[in-house]
């Protein structure tokens, strides 16, 4: 089986301004490519989005021209990148430009669930017409954001239908507890609009603590199935980020189980082919 990741992180603490690693000290040091290929080696990754770093507005360059040397290897699956960006914010339409100029950049993230991103920060004038733009720039969003305001996710891509956005790690789900009425209505709300894709990643993460398994992760997965289909799911690895954390990387062969159920074309369409269509690789 062939397997697109379309969410790969790496970085070097020493190279790029990253002031959420203070209160993270397990994740606190370098994370380069080489160590992701040892990790994933059995998976059969053919392919891998970089996803940016959360790195300081001053950092953004640095972390440009690290995605650049990654995907310009040939020693590692890294074809093309996500990188960060704040729409709205001044600058943004100089800096979404010269990453649409770039063949390998395909998207932009912006994290909305940290203290720094009040609830509705999403919904701002300024920040809707940036994302709105990024669609003519043939540029994905990646959205990130807490569970409870899905329904603002759903509201931003109403507002910019040419534009994909891709919701990130399942939309933060809380696995430690059953699931939210407002994250059930908001994956609803959201997978009714065409112009969004789900993103199954971040399950380790958000897992916290939890006893998670493949019995108490089906619930969920069959939610995002039912709502966005087989043909707007993507995985994504959230590498190194849930290797650090109690489940570890071990739901991703609970996931292939649940996929495999739906039989060998869903399996295809969710491990590979969408990825290839949502972020033109």
């Amino acid at each position: 089986m062939k397997i697109v990741d379309t969410h790969v992180h790496a970085w070097d603490p020493g190279k790029l301004d990253m002031p959420w690693l203070d209160t993270s000290p397990e994740l606190n040091r370098a994370f380069m490519i080489d160590q992701y290929g040892d990790d994933m080696e059995r998976h059969g990754i053919v392919s891998a989005v970089y996803m940016e770093v959360d790195v300081g507005a001053g950092s953004r360059e640095a972390e440009l021209e690290f995605a650049r040397t990654l995907v310009e290897s040939n020693e590692n699956p890294v074809t093309a990148a996500v990188l960060g960006g704040c729409p709205g914010e001044d600058g943004f339409d100089q800096w979404m430009h010269s990453l649409a100029d770039l063949p390998w950049v395909k998207g932009i993230r912006h994290i909305l669930h940290s203290d720094s991103s009040p609830p509705g920060a999403c919904l701002e004038s300024r920040f809707v017409d940036g994302v709105g733009k990024m669609g003519e720039c043939k540029l994905v969003f990646d959205l990130c954001q807490r569970p409870g305001e899905l329904l603002d996710g759903a509201s931003l891509a109403r507002s910019c239908p040419e534009t994909t956005i891709v919701v990130d790690h399942c939309g933060r789900a809380q696995f430690q507890v059953d699931a939210d009425p407002k994250w059930r209505k908001g994956v609803r709300e959201l997978g009714s609009l065409e112009n969004t894709v789900m993103k199954i990643s971040g399950i380790g993460e958000l897992a916290g603590d939890a006893d998670l398994s493949l019995q108490s992760m089906a619930p969920w997965f069959e939610h995002m199935l039912d709502c966005f289909g087989s043909e707007r799911l993507v995985f994504g690895s959230n590498w190194p980020v849930d290797r650090e954390t109690r489940t570890g990387l071990a739901w991703i062969d609970w996931i292939l189980e649940l996929v495999g159920r739906e039989g060998a074309q869903v399996v295809d369409s969710i491990f590979h082919d969408n990825a290839i269509t949502v972020y033109g690789l």
